[in-house]
């Protein structure tokens, strides 16, 4: 194990600044790695998830009963061959739903108890942490481009065959509105299909690295203290970036875009890693007196702390991202 009694520091940065998600080598910044998280107090996200799945259920339930004749869900005696691909899409992602909306559920109600019963430590009503620690967003960032692969693999089935079935029928206009929309489709699903390479890339070369909680939670003006394990073991050169970061809506009639910006920024540089070590790294980070600055995630909007960190590897860099339970002091 090493630490970073040897690091480079930079000043403490507290100047407000946009972040804005870079491309990592030909991967697109397409879908964002950051996204809201812990959002379980408030909106209807997990019942909704629930209602839906149990919609898609039947849906492909009804499906499956077309498809075998045994009910008809339109004149034709046949059933088409996209009715048959959309019920084997349709009730894997309706379990998963059903599932992701009840854990969703879950976790809220635990929030709510965890308020109320424990309303002098905030840290336990705004996220379910585990006191030993968290992981990097590796595996969070590939199951995500998966059900996108997924969900657009189950539009663009009976979007394809609705299209070239009803082609000869579609006035000039009407066929190059398709042509123009089917593009836009086509390109958003060949970027998610480069992008889940690439999370399924780092993942499988570098697995799940794992920031460990020597203490919990880690309160402000005191030091943050931490082992990273499961790191690359043949890495040359690693920086790891303390951010305190606010999230914001921006409005735009009906539609609203999420922006990241920077509060606080420190960065630790550690140009040397012995040539054996065992992947894990001591951190120790002096947080500043800042009791505004403190997370909470299911604030509008929301602010968070995180630990980035990049290391040059061989081949493709290894790249970590870690939620950090950072609070002011009670």
């Amino acid at each position: 194990m090493i630490d970073l009694s040897q690091a480079i520091i930079s000043e403490a940065d507290f100047d407000k600044k946009q972040l804005i998600e870079p491309s990592l080598f030909f991967c697109p910044a397409f879908i964002s790695r950051r996204g809201e998280r812990g959002k379980y107090l408030e909106g209807t996200g997990g019942s909704t998830a629930i209602i839906l799945g149990y919609i898609m259920l039947a849906l492909g339930l009804a499906l499956l009963l077309d498809a075998y004749e045994l009910i008809s869900l339109g004149e034709s005696k046949n059933p088409p061959v996209y009715v048959v691909y959309l019920n084997v899409l349709t009730d894997p992602m309706a379990i998963g739903f059903i599932l992701w909306g009840k854990s969703h559920e879950k976790k809220r109600k635990i929030l709510e108890k965890n308020k109320i019963l424990k309303p002098n430590s905030p840290w336990f009503g705004d996220y379910i942490w585990e006191d030993d620690g968290i992981r990097d967003d590796s595996a969070r960032n590939l199951m995500g481009s998966s059900i996108a692969l997924y969900f657009g693999f189950w539009i663009l089935i009976p979007l394809g065959w609705a299209i070239y079935s009803g082609w000869a029928n579609f006035s000039m206009i009407v066929q190059w509105i398709i042509i123009g929309i089917s593009t836009w489709v086509l390109y958003v699903y060949i970027r998610i299909i480069i992008l889940a390479i690439c999370e399924a890339y780092i993942f499988f070369n570098h697995g799940s690295s794992k920031l460990q909680f020597i203490k919990f939670p880690f309160l402000l003006s005191e030091r943050f203290k931490g082992k990273l394990e499961n790191l690359p073991e043949n890495l040359s050169r690693m920086t790891l970036d303390l951010r305190f970061i606010i999230e914001e809506h921006e409005q735009h009639g009906k539609n609203y875009t999420f922006k990241f910006f920077q509060l606080f920024k420190q960065t630790k540089v550690l140009t040397k890693v012995p040539q054996q070590w065992d992947g894990s790294l001591l951190i120790e980070w002096e947080l500043p007196n800042r009791n505004d600055f403190f997370t909470n995630l299911n604030a509008h909007p929301s602010q968070y702390w995180e630990l980035e960190v990049r290391a040059e590897t061989p081949r493709i860099d290894y790249y970590g991202r870690f939620l950090l339970p950072i609070y002011a002091k009670p």
